[in-house]
């Protein structure tokens, strides 16, 4: 099956780009970016930034297929930053969509409000990083 993080994971191994197989922070690994080393925490956020950037200019103007280009790109170098990192997207995804969907509208804000009683999702974000790093069984909860 295809999924947008395989095609990043193919964009970084067709292009000598680091991929991680499990979590694990930048660390003091490195980047080249215009013939100078500089680490890869700030490589990925200089990514991140200039597609942003990009982004905003694209919604100034009137043309949906380039914002849609450039909201696209910007996807990607995060999945990207992901892929670095070792993260599988997929299980995160989720966590986090089911919290932001008991959410409730709020009339005055104009926005979705958290409920009384409502838990942010990295609790449950954390526990996945522990089955992503492969110290936890999912059923159990216990080191393997």
């Amino acid at each position: 099956m295809r999924s947008a993080q395989k095609d990043v994971v193919n964009f970084h191994k067709k292009f000598r780009q680091p991929v991680c197989h499990k979590p694990k922070l930048f660390g003091n690994r490195t980047a080249i970016r215009d013939g100078k080393e500089m680490s890869l925490r700030d490589f990925r956020m200089m990514l991140i930034e200039e597609e942003f950037n990009e982004l905003m200019e694209a919604l100034d103007g009137d043309d949906l297929a380039h914002i849609a280009c450039e909201a696209v790109d910007l996807i990607y170098v995060i999945l990207g930053t992901l892929v670095v990192l070792g993260i599988s997207v997929w299980p995160v995804w989720c966590l986090v969509h089911n919290c932001n969907m008991q959410k409730t509208y709020d009339e005055k804000a104009g926005k979705p409000s958290k409920p009384p009683g409502w838990i942010k999702p990295i609790i449950k974000v954390r526990a996945e990083m522990r089955d992503q790093e492969g110290w936890t069984n999912r059923r159990t909860r216990r080191p393997m």
